[in-house]
């Protein structure tokens, strides 16, 4: 009875009438129970940057840990030997998840929350609204500053960790094998002529009218950016473009950062806004991935990005099991 019970607690959702916290601890199990198999799995060692074709920067806090090693392992298979990896502790891991990790994915790099080398903090200094949001309880921060700033490599993959690789990712694999410059970036995939207010286009005007130059123009085609998945290389993009997002936030209309539109401009959002924007103005072009990297929970794709929504959904765990599966089994 005891095992029937967990089992059905493994695909069953938690009722919304349970307060959050409950809530909230029961998805956390059903995710555990999910990524279980991942203990079974060999040792995938991250390579030595001096031999990598690129490095992947992973932010980690402690709820991720496990999906986290299911979303690194996923894509290493498909690179096996290949990609450096620079994990950030968001300050909420103990040393037993950090050792964990480490057994699953040895040759890691870990970087604090809050990194304090001289030459980081310099050059972090010509960014003081960066600086300033970076010191403060705003953890995706790091996605975008340790990735740029700090990569070990000129080429980076900044990847969520409620992500999966489920079929070799091609688009990928050619940007690691080739010398293309252009940034790629996640994108959702709905009717945006539908689905985005025409306050947001207003707002994304006067942004890249304050932004773009004739040096670098504003040119980016799609307003659900992402940054579950991103390829770049940190010379080809201006962090003091994010800088200048985030100046223009401070004396944009308060109706911006509010309702829909906080999705892009609204106080959970910096980072990526300010990856959008860094993108956007590159010196090459950005691209988007397309449609075979997904952004929710649907099957059939080489990638997805789940997000909370969708990752806690019973045939989304099911769909993680199974990779889980193929992981132990060594098939890539």
């Amino acid at each position: 009875m005891l095992e029937f019970l967990r089992s059905r607690i493994a695909w069953s959702q938690a009722p919304l009438w349970l307060p959050y916290r409950w809530r909230a601890a029961v998805d956390n199990y059903r995710i555990d129970r999910a990524t279980a198999g991942i203990d079974a799995t060999a040792p995938t060692p991250a390579a030595d940057p001096t031999v990598a074709v690129a490095e992947v920067h992973v932010l980690l806090c402690r709820r991720d840990v496990r999906i986290g090693a299911v979303a690194l392992k996923s894509l290493l298979r498909f690179a096996p030997g290949r990609l450096a990896v620079t994990l950030t502790d968001d300050g909420s891991l103990t040393p037993q998840h950090r050792a964990w990790i480490d057994a699953q994915l040895p040759h890691a790099r870990w970087l604090p929350r809050r990194v304090e080398e001289p030459a980081f903090r310099a050059a972090l200094g010509r960014y003081p609204r960066l600086a300033a949001l970076y010191e403060q309880n705003y953890h995706p921060l790091c996605k975008l500053l340790h990735a740029a700033m700090l990569a070990r490599h000129q080429r980076v993959i900044v990847l969520d960790p409620d992500t999966a690789f489920f079929r070799p990712p091609e688009l990928l694999l050619r940007w690691l094998a080739g010398d293309d410059a252009a940034p790629y970036y996640l994108h959702d995939h709905q009717d945006e002529a539908v689905a985005v207010p025409e306050e947001a286009r207003r707002a994304f005007a006067d942004l890249a009218a304050r932004l773009g130059t004739d040096r670098r123009p504003w040119r980016i085609d799609r307003y659900f950016f992402n940054s579950g998945l991103l390829l770049y290389r940190p010379d080809q993009i201006d962090l003091a473009a994010a800088e200048g997002y985030l100046q223009w936030r401070e004396t944009c209309p308060l109706e911006y950062r509010q309702g829909k539109l906080g999705i892009w401009f609204g106080d959970w959002t910096p980072e990526q806004t300010g990856y959008l924007a860094a993108f956007a103005t590159a010196v090459t072009a950005a691209r988007p991935l397309g449609t075979d990297y997904h952004l929710g929970g649907e099957t059939g794709f080489a990638f997805n990005h789940f997000l909370r929504h969708y990752l806690i959904q019973a045939a989304t765990l099911r769909e993680i099991r199974s990779l889980v599966r193929e992981l132990s089994a060594g098939r890539a």
